[in-house]
């Protein structure tokens, strides 16, 4: 994914075997710029996995817009509350056959880190994740669970001290 100067971004999608451009798609209007995508497993009706892309813009909500890789066609496309700002996006794994949950990195303007979650075929809020202000977020990872528990969610930042910290969460709860 990527914009240019004065151009709404785009999403190309590439073989990785021949390099050859397999799929585009324009994500939005211009002035938005591409901060994260996320492969997301294949849920919408294609044989290739979709893509999450997380833009920004100056003055406008920030947006997520998820595209059928395999043919380029924008499935979906939500907003996001001014609130914040939106620095990652992975995915939690789902039961085959339903669409994946987006998990989105925001900090608040006080500083509150949290792991916003959307459902990725409708955007639909399923809820979230706090990690506090102890720490000034570098990247979200998600970590598969085991045979007691779900994912996991893992803010990867430096506290105040400039340390470099992990802390791991529940996905489905926000348990430390």
């Amino acid at each position: 994914a990527y914009s240019r100067y004065g151009l709404a971004p785009v999403l190309n999608v590439y073989s990785g075997a021949t390099g050859a451009v397999l799929a585009t798609a324009t994500l939005g209007p211009a002035g938005y710029t591409p901060v994260a995508a996320v492969a997301v497993p294949h849920f919408a009706g294609s044989a290739a996995n979709e893509v999450a892309v997380l833009l920004t813009a100056p003055e406008r909500p920030a947006r997520v817009v998820v595209v059928d890789a395999g043919r380029g066609r924008r499935l979906q496309s939500f907003g996001l509350a001014r609130t914040a700002a939106y620095l990652d996006i992975e995915v939690l794994p789902a039961a085959e056959g339903a669409a994946p949950t987006l998990v989105i990195l925001a900090q608040g303007a006080d500083g509150t880190v949290r792991a916003l979650q959307r459902d990725a075929a409708t955007g639909d809020r399923q809820g979230r994740v706090g990690f506090g202000q102890s720490l000034l977020p570098a990247a979200l990872v998600v970590l598969p669970g085991g045979a007691a528990s779900g994912p996991r969610l893992a803010l990867v930042g430096n506290d105040a001290a400039g340390a470099l910290v992990v802390v791991a969460r529940e996905a489905a709860d926000g348990r430390l």
